[in-house]
């Protein structure tokens, strides 16, 4: 049985992404700062894995621990921990972000190299793009980042093809037989239920970088059921397109 690693597990994207792999028969271990014993958003959102004996929670930071072993034995590397927030990463919060979106990502990347895992796909951020022009944005855009979140974001991407590139590279990036990839993820068009998730008061760096879920009052739909007010057929979750990004041959 593969097995797969996802930084940021206790989000929203994340938590969906472990379900759908362990649907496909990976075993999954999930990585993430917030606990789901003392984090009820975690622990909600992690309720339907923590049971599977092919689910195994590791509580951990990107910015620091050791994270070779998290990926020994890994055969691909989902990475969604970041921290998030635009309008936060202004003024001096900006170390945080470079510390984790940059730093952790970078830490993870020597780890993976250490333990020669195959495959790493990167959650980027649509932040990477700027202001955009109203219509959809394309992977071949130029980025032009305008907050420091949306910098530490693509400095992320940049870093990942970089080790991607280097001759004789274990882990693979799109560069690189495209059998890796930095995905830039957004909150999907007509999900009003989700917002991105607040920061932590301790700087943690756990977050999958997208998003988390928003009111309380909002339920996860049953595997296979559509979202809120929005047909199945036109609303995928972000971890659905992660693992078409992932669905190469050879996976």
């Amino acid at each position: 049985m593969e097995r797969a690693l996802i930084t940021g597990v206790a989000g929203f994207i994340g938590s969906h992404l472990a379900a759908e792999l362990l649907s496909l028969g990976w075993a999954v271990t999930g990585l993430d700062v917030r606990s789901p014993v003392s984090d009820p958003v975690a622990g909600e959102n992690l309720a339907e894995l923590i049971g599977d004996p092919r689910f195994q929670f590791v509580a951990g930071d990107v910015r620091g621990g050791d994270l070779a072993m998290v990926c020994e034995g890994v055969r691909a590397v989902f990475h969604l921990a970041g921290l998030p927030g635009v309008r936060r990463s202004w003024g001096d919060r900006f170390g945080d972000y470079l510390a984790c979106n940059v730093l952790g990502t970078q830490r993870l990347l020597e780890a993976c190299v250490a333990t020669d895992v195959p495959r790493l796909v990167f959650a980027s951020s649509s932040s990477v793009y700027g202001p955009g022009t109203g219509k959809p944005s394309k992977e071949s855009d130029l980025p032009l980042p305008l907050s420091p979140y949306g910098v530490s974001k693509l400095a992320a991407e940049r870093l990942c093809l970089a080790y991607a590139n280097q001759r004789g590279a274990a882990t693979s990036g799109r560069g690189t037989g495209n059998r890796g990839t930095c995905r830039r993820t957004r909150r999907p068009g007509g999900c009003s239920p989700l917002k991105t998730g607040p920061a932590r008061p301790d700087g943690g760096c756990g977050y999958s970088s997208a998003l988390t879920p928003c009111a309380s009052s909002w339920t996860r739909p049953a595997p296979g059921t559509s979202w809120p007010g929005t047909p199945a057929s036109t609303r995928r979750p972000a971890s659905w397109s992660l693992m078409r990004t992932g669905n190469h041959a050879g996976w």
